[in-house]
């Protein structure tokens, strides 16, 4: 089904974009393929905004004759030719939204599940402005308007009076309702807020996720792109990787560190992605190979170091284990992406961290993360970084042979395809 969104024009910004055009962005990603944005005096500059932004993909159609908007509420007040106009035009189900609110996909994707019955004509998020209408509400606008001028608040009122009108109470995603300049900082903290993801390590999420944010506070605004960003971290990180190949004690803490911070800017890539909706397959797998090239190159690095330092041909078996064991790994997240993604009937506009939950991404994440980069720190302070080889050529490989029997044990429940 169709559906249609329709939004109030609203320029406030939060980090880095519009109110107006985060929530078409939003919209867009819980796969709505049609937006009418009915708006008063729109600023010369948000409206060319829209004009050549690669982002958007929906269909938009402005309609500019709007008497009335109230930032509070759906109370827009329109003349009898806009509202015939949306009267003839939309024949199903769908969305009005006010762009004040500040939601994500996940949020419309779960009030789209919502079922309208014959009893119920619209669905109402208390308090936000964000319904889930059947045209019926136009029949009760035209009876509840008078002279000539219509607006949806009162068709919303009347619904209500009628006993048609339901709260939604959400469980999934999020919604932020902006009602004040003041409210844009909470607004802000909430936002941020969703950037964590669940299947983190605890340092990695109480010291890098902290430091990445405070990053991305900085760039956000910057013309400074998520690939940008990554591969400014795999260089970063092969530094490191040359540092603790030289063998020198100082040389390997100072690499440890260096690696520590790749691994945050690995974080502020996906967050800027995800923010600014510049999520692609292809920055995607970038980030996939140059995680795994950066790693490559660290289990490289420890090995030719501890080997310059202890001399025992054992080390250089051991690098090459964990080497091997990266490598399965590597290979098994780059078939998927390419491969199995491809044929999947997932959401191709979900972002690499929620597709975690649904693949093999999400396997590995629960398996390792980037706390091992503490590890590193540690043991090149304690000077025992040979330990860590032995840690990692048997925890790479047991890891990669849990994925495929994980997986195999997955398509077998679930026949996933392959």
């Amino acid at each position: 089904t169709e559906i249609y969104t329709l939004s109030l024009h609203d320029a406030l910004p939060i980090s880095g974009l519009s109110l107006i055009k985060r929530a078409v962005l939003s919209s867009q990603k819980a796969g709505i393929e049609e937006i009418w944005i009915v708006e008063g005096d729109t600023e010369k500059k948000l409206y060319e905004s829209f004009m050549g932004d690669k982002r958007l993909k929906s269909k938009i159609k402005w309609i500019r004759a709007c008497e009335k908007i109230s930032s509070k509420a759906l109370n827009v007040v329109m003349g009898k030719e806009v509202f015939l106009l949306l009267k003839d035009e939309i024949r199903k189900d769908f969305l009005l939204i006010t762009s004040h609110c500040l939601f994500d996909h996940k949020f419309l994707h779960s009030l789209l599940e919502y079922p309208l019955n014959s009893n119920d004509k619209a669905v109402r998020i208390a308090d936000t402005g964000i319904c889930l209408c059947t045209p019926y509400l136009f029949a009760v606008m035209e009876k509840s308007s008078g002279d000539n001028r219509f607006s949806f608040d009162d068709g919303i009122k009347a619904l209500a009076e009628k006993n048609m009108l339901k709260t939604y109470n959400n469980s999934d995603g999020f919604i932020f309702r902006i009602s004040s300049k003041s409210d844009i900082s909470k607004a802000k903290r909430w936002l941020y807020a969703t950037l964590t993801n669940p299947d983190e390590g605890f340092l990695e999420r109480v010291i890098n996720r902290k430091i990445s944010i405070l990053i991305t506070r900085l760039l956000i605004k910057t013309p400074v792109t998520p690939n940008h960003i990554t591969v400014i971290s795999i260089l970063i990180g092969l530094a490191a990787a040359f540092f603790l190949s030289t063998g020198e004690y100082s040389h390997a803490i100072l690499g440890s560190f260096i690696f520590l911070i790749s691994t945050i800017l690995d974080c502020t890539d996906g967050e800027i992605a995800r923010l600014r909706y510049q999520e692609s397959k292809y920055g995607s797998l970038l980030d996939i190979i140059g995680d795994n090239v950066v790693h490559l190159a660290i289990f490289c690095g420890i090995t030719i170091g501890v080997y310059r330092k202890i001399g025992e041909e054992y080390i250089l078996i051991l690098g090459a284990l964990a080497i091997i064991g990266a490598l399965f790994i590597f290979f098994i997240l780059l078939y998927n992406m390419t491969v199995v993604d491809s044929g999947s009937d997932t959401s191709s506009s979900l972002s690499a961290v929620e597709k975690r939950e649904y693949g093999v991404e999400g396997i590995i994440a629960k398996l390792i993360n980037r706390d091992f980069v503490y590890i590193i720190i540690v043991f090149a302070i304690i000077d025992i970084l040979d330990w860590f080889l032995w840690i990692s050529a048997i925890g790479a490989n047991l890891v990669w042979m849990i994925i495929l029997f994980m997986l195999f044990a997955k398509r077998e429940n679930y026949k996933m395809p392959a």
